[in-house]
């Protein structure tokens, strides 16, 4: 065998090899199951459903320094008779985010730029604490502002929680 046919047998064995370890890849990912828990989804109809009972969905927090991390903790309840799960935690600014409690559990925060996958589970009964997180000194604005928080659900006549925060940023 000459140099040439050798270097030509060696390209084709790395190239199979390369082949069927990129292939073997694609395969594992695409086979992986998503780490993210089912939701559970219900009618308007269904008797039996997850239900949301929010007393506050508004807070004004007076006036605040540029400087000052505004937190707030709104309570949610599910006074349905099916487990109530929240996910997908965004927020309408950079500078807000939220978290929920619940139990012994608490997510870490999430915000516009970083949305949850997360999904909590408040049982029948049970209660839940969104906690939200304005830190104006991220995005500085004065004056008088409103910031968002939205949490979907599984609960089919409240799909979605928004929660608003008003704050008066001092100069």
């Amino acid at each position: 065998m000459n140099t040439t046919s050798i270097k030509t047998i060696i390209m084709l064995v790395f190239g199979t090899a390369l082949v069927a370890i990129l292939s073997l890849f694609a395969i594992s990912l695409l086979s992986k199951k998503s780490s993210n828990p089912p939701t559970a989804s219900y009618t308007q109809t269904d008797t039996q459903k997850p239900k949301v009972e929010l007393p506050e969905n508004f807070v004004d927090t007076g006036i605040s320094n540029l400087k000052d991390t505004i937190t707030r903790d709104f309570i949610v309840k599910n006074v349905g008779e099916k487990t109530l799960q929240l996910r997908n935690i965004n927020s309408s600014c950079g500078c807000t985010s939220a978290k929920i409690i619940s139990g012994d559990k608490e997510t870490k925060e999430y915000g516009m730029s970083k949305r949850s996958l997360e999904v909590v589970d408040v049982a029948p009964g049970a209660e839940a604490t969104i906690r939200v997180i304005y830190r104006p000194f991220t995005m500085p604005v004065y004056g008088v502002i409103i910031r968002e928080v939205y949490i979907d659900t599984n609960d089919p006549d409240f799909s979605k929680i928004i929660l608003r925060m008003k704050a008066n940023i001092a100069q």
